[in-house]
C-alpha cells in the first residue's frame, strides 16, 4: 500500500506493524504497544481523494479549496465519533473502540485487535473449495452482527460502512464488527458524499439524486442504512455476486419502471447451487436489500427477530432471544412514554420443575415420618 506509514513508524506510543487493508477514506494498521500492553488496531484517516501524504509521513489535503474544506470537515468528524463510540457498551459481535488522538496532520482511532479474516477473505477461501455458508453460519451472523448494530444505534450512530472487509471472522466462527470511521450521528446528514462503499451503499447514502429516483421523497440516513448493507453482504456471501450499486438500481427504476434487482433465490437457481436455505433467511435478506428505505426493516431487532423466532436447526446450540429493555429504557424505535410491560423474572428453573422437587419433597418426608412412628408403636409378636 503505497500510501501506508512504513513498517516500525512509532506514532502515540504504539509501533506500527504492516497495514490491515485500506478503504476509500482510511488505512487500518496492527500496532503494538511500547510498553508491552498488548496488540491494537489503528485506524489512521486518509480519505484518498482529497488527501496525500507527504514525504516525512504527514497527511496534507490535495490542492484546492474543496478538498481541504472536504479533509477537514471528515478529520473533525472522525474524531468527534472514535471518542463517543469508546464508551459504546462492550457487546459480542463490536469491536472496542479505544479512543482517538492527532498527529501528523491528520486523526487515529484507536481499536481492539481482532484475530481472523475479513470476511470477502473467509468467504474466498471457503468458495474456492466449494464451500459455500450453511444456514447455521448465516444465522449466527445476522443475530450477532444485528445485536451489535442495535448497540451502535441506541447510542444514536450509524455505523454507515457495514461491508465484508469490515466484518472479521474469529477462529470460532465469530463475526466482529470493525472500523467506524465511517460512522455518523444519525439524523446528521449524509456528509462527504465521497465516504461510502458504492456495492454497499444504500440509495439514502448517495447525494443529489434526482426526485424521480427517490419516488419524489426526501431520503434520510438511519439503522435501515446498515440493514441494507449488511443485507447485500449476505447477498453475496450465499450467491458469489452482488446486486447492482442503489443509485444505478433507481435510475433504472426511473427509466424503465422495473427495479433490476434479481431475488436471492432467482439468483441461486441462475448459479444452479444446490444448497438449501430456509424461506425466513431469504426472505429477510431480500426485505434488507429493498431500494426504498420505508420497505426495509427499520431497527436491527426487528431485522434479526424472524431468524431468533425460527427453530434451532439439528444439533445448533439454541440462540438466545434478544434480552428485553430493562425497566426505565426504550427499545429501539419505540417513541418515548409508551408503556411496556416489564416481563416477570424468571426464576433459576422452570415451574414443572420446581413443583417435581417439592412433590419428591414431600413423599420424602412422608416416608421418613411414617418409619418413625412404626418404630414408637409396639409390635405384635407372631
Amino acid at each position: 500500500m503505497q500510501d501506508a506509514l512504513p513498517v516500525g513508524t512509532k506514532i502515540a506510543g504504539f509501533v506500527l506493524d504492516a497495514p490491515l487493508g485500506q478503504g476509500e477514506f482510511g488505512i487500518t494498521y496492527r500496532a503494538r504497544s511500547q510498553d508491552g500492553a498488548g496488540d491494537y488496531a489503528i485506524k489512521e484517516y486518509f480519505p484518498s481523494d482529497f488527501a496525500r501524504r507527504a514525504a516525512d509521513g504527514i497527511v496534507l489535503p490535495r490542492d484546492g479549496k474543496e478538498a481541504a474544506r472536504n479533509f477537514e470537515i471528515g478529520r473533525k468528524a472522525f474524531l468527534d465519533e472514535a471518542f463517543i463510540l469508546k464508551d459504546l457498551p462492550r457487546q459480542p459481535g463490536l469491536v472496542r473502540v479505544r479512543g482517538a488522538f492527532e498527529k501528523l496532520g491528520t486523526a487515529y482511532c484507536l481499536m481492539d485487535y481482532v484475530a481472523g479474516d475479513p470476511l470477502d477473505v473467509f468467504a474466498r477461501l471457503r468458495a474456492q473449495s466449494g464451500e459455500l455458508p450453511d444456514e447455521r453460519q448465516l444465522r449466527k451472523l445476522i443475530v450477532t452482527l444485528s445485536r451489535a448494530l442495535s448497540a451502535v444505534h441506541k447510542a444514536g450512530f450509524i455505523h454507515r460502512d457495514v461491508k465484508p472487509s469490515n466484518i472479521i471472522m474469529t477462529a470460532s466462527g465469530a463475526p466482529v464488527l470493525i472500523d467506524f470511521g465511517a460512522a455518523r450521528r444519525i439524523g446528521q446528514g449524509r456528509g462527504l458524499g465521497s465516504m461510502l462503499s458504492r456495492k454497499y451503499g444504500a440509495l439514502e447514502q448517495f447525494p443529489g439524486l434526482p426526485r424521480n429516483w427517490t419516488g419524489g421523497q426526501p431520503l434520510v440516513e438511519g439503522p435501515w442504512t446498515d440493514l441494507f448493507a449488511l443485507s447485500v453482504v449476505l447477498y453475496e456471501w450465499i450467491t458469489q455476486s452482488v446486486p447492482p450499486p442503489a443509485d444505478q438500481r433507481a435510475e433504472d427504476q426511473a427509466r424503465s419502471g422495473s427495479d433490476p434487482y434479481v431475488p436471492v433465490r432467482q439468483m441461486l437457481r441462475r448459479n444452479r447451487v444446490e444448497t438449501v436455505y430456509s424461506d425466513t433467511l431469504l426472505a429477510l435478506i431480500d426485505r434488507g436489500c429493498a431500494l426504498m428505505p420505508k420497505d426495509r426493516p427499520q431497527t436491527a431487532l426487528d431485522y434479526c427477530r424472524p431468524i431468533e423466532r425460527m427453530a434451532p436447526l439439528p444439533g445448533a446450540p439454541t440462540v438466545a432471544p434478544t434480552p428485553p429493555p430493562l425497566p426505565g429504557t426504550r427499545e429501539e424505535g419505540t417513541p418515548l412514554g409508551r408503556p411496556r410491560t416489564v416481563p416477570n423474572l424468571k426464576p433459576d428453573a422452570p415451574r414443572s420443575d420446581r413443583a417435581k422437587i417439592v412433590t419428591m419433597l414431600l413423599i420424602i418426608l412422608g416416608i421418613a415420618i411414617g418409619a418413625t412412628l412404626f418404630g414408637l408403636i409396639p409390635q405384635e409378636k407372631f
